[in-house]
């Protein structure tokens, strides 16, 4: 087959036909506490969302390290942006508060999450939302911090902008 399913290689796939996740090799301003960045982007858009991902803790089931970098930079985003709203809590009390604390984020019975949103903060250069939060995938010991900043899927200024410069 020539070209799989209608699209020829090496191209780029029309606007409004795919959303590409982007691996970016590296970022302008970096944070220390993040080691690793992707964004989503869409041909017709841009970049909608850009992620730092903090170093993976392993071996660390009370996740010490993702929660002491997580309040660092809740502290360093309220300062900005002001009281985020907060998601820091356990749903199910089965979960003991230190030592589950991965597994009860990877089993949804906890939720370690703050965000800042357009409208509610003062955000600034076209963010939309910033969510903050720490992960666990694998349920016992392992845990990172993600800080996820979402800009406009679509901003009519700038398409028009756009499309009179060229």
């Amino acid at each position: 087959m020539a070209n799989p399913f209608g699209i020829e290689a090496s191209s780029t796939v029309p606007s409004g036909m795919a959303t590409y996740d982007v691996t970016l090799h590296s970022v302008p301003e970096p944070h220390p506490a993040f080691k690793e960045y992707s964004g989503i982007w869409k041909p017709e858009n841009g970049l909608v969302s850009i992620t730092g991902k903090s170093e993976t803790f392993r071996e660390d089931p009370s996740a010490s390290e993702a929660r002491r970098i997580y309040a660092e930079v809740k502290h360093e985003l309220t300062q900005l942006y002001g009281q985020p709203f907060e998601d820091e809590e356990i749903s199910d009390e089965d979960w003991p508060e230190d030592l589950g604390f991965c597994s009860a984020i990877d089993n949804g019975a906890r939720s370690h999450t703050c965000d800042w949103d357009l409208g509610t903060h003062d955000l600034t250069d076209n963010v939309q939302n910033i969510m903050l939060t720490i992960v666990s995938d694998d349920g016992d010991e392992k845990s990172q911090v993600w800080l996820e900043y979402g800009f406009p899927e679509c901003n009519d200024e700038l398409t028009k902008s756009k499309g009179q410069a060229s």
